[in-house]
Formats: C-alpha cells, sequence, structure tokens
C-alpha cells in the first residue's frame, strides 16, 4: 500500500496524475509497520526515502500521531482479543479527525470467503507456518468491533472487482454513544 500511495504521490507532483477518480491523498509523512524483518527489509529497499518502515508490533508502536492509518489484511492474523488492542493502538495514534481504513475479509460471503481462506491456508503451508491460526468475522461483527473502540463505522465493499470476501471499513473517531455501525445491505 505504501508504494502504491508513494506511486501516486510522485504522479500527482510530476503532473502526470490522470485518472476519473480524483487526486489521491497526499501524505507528507508515511510509515509502515510490519513485525516480520525480511517484508521490512524488502519494503525499505523499495521505497527508499518516500517511507519509513519498521520492524515492530503494531499494538506496540507508539506515540506516533497520524492523519491517517491503514489496516489491511492483518486483523483475521490477530487472535480476537488482540485485535482489540492493535485497534486500540491504532485508534490512539489518530490526529483528532483522522481516519482509520481497515480492509479485511467478510466471514459471511460464501463462496468469496472461502476462497480467502482456502489463499490464506495455502500461503501458511507454502511460508511453512501449518499451524497458522486465522481469526476472521462477519462484516457485522467487525462493525461492531470497530463500534466497541468509540469508533463511527461506515463499510465500504471491495468485492465487486475481486473474487474474495474482502470489505473495507473507513472509521472516524466518535464519543462511543455515537460509534453505530452502518452496514450496507449489499456489504454483508
Amino acid at each position: 500500500m505504501l508504494a502504491l500511495l508513494a506511486e501516486a504521490r510522485s504522479r500527482v507532483r510530476a503532473g502526470i496524475w490522470a485518472s476519473t477518480l480524483g487526486t489521491p491523498p497526499i501524505y507528507g509523512r508515511m510509515t509502515g509497520v510490519d513485525i516480520r524483518p525480511r517484508p521490512v527489509q524488502v519494503a525499505r529497499k523499495a521505497l527508499g526515502d518516500e517511507a519509513e518502515v519498521l520492524v515492530a508490533d503494531a499494538r506496540d508502536v507508539g506515540p506516533l500521531t497520524y492523519d491517517t492509518v491503514l489496516i489491511c489484511d492483518v486483523l483475521h492474523m490477530v487472535p480476537y482479543d488482540q485485535q482489540e488492542r492493535l485497534l486500540d493502538a491504532a485508534r490512539r495514534s489518530l490526529r483528532s479527525g483522522g481516519v482509520l481504513i481497515v480492509r479485511d475479509a467478510d466471514a459471511a460471503a460464501g463462496w468469496r470467503f472461502r476462497a480467502v481462506k482456502i489463499g490464506n491456508g495455502l500461503k501458511a503451508l507454502l511460508f511453512g507456518h501449518w499451524k497458522q491460526r486465522f481469526y476472521f468475522r462477519t462484516a457485522q461483527q467487525w462493525a461492531e468491533l470497530f463500534a466497541r473502540q468509540g469508533l463511527v463505522v461506515t463499510a465500504l465493499p471491495t468485492r465487486e472487482s475481486t473474487p474474495f470476501a474482502n470489505i473495507a471499513f473507513r472509521l472516524t473517531s466518535a464519543p462511543v454513544s455515537s460509534a453505530t455501525p452502518r452496514i450496507p445491505a449489499h456489504a454483508g
């Protein structure tokens, strides 16, 4: 994701961005976090000075502050109780008015979800992690988890162009009483 954002930033700055989607967000500082040293090494080499990439557990990173935090295809890799800890760390790292974007799988998405489970299982086997466990939730369960964290939840389905059960959530801070999940009927 950092590579895509860095490329978009480079094209906008060079005046060669052309998209019907509008101009992408341009971030002055981008930071990536991964617990695995090898992917961090690869990312650092690929990104150069475009982003800082840290070998760290995102649940323990701080006291960094950001306008936007992205968590893509990570939460289902983390035990349920630790998902809350990771989300709390992400929420606390947001500046006032910041946005948290989470993408993960919807466990209620039928054959598309089975494709995700098969893909995750094959990857775990290929990388020698045959004991890897996964902690998926349905779109509604994800939304309820985010709301418990005091986040206003807007679901953005992303599976129209893919065979997988991906769903993205746009999350913003709010008082717990107003953090009600809003899941479109076609997302679940």
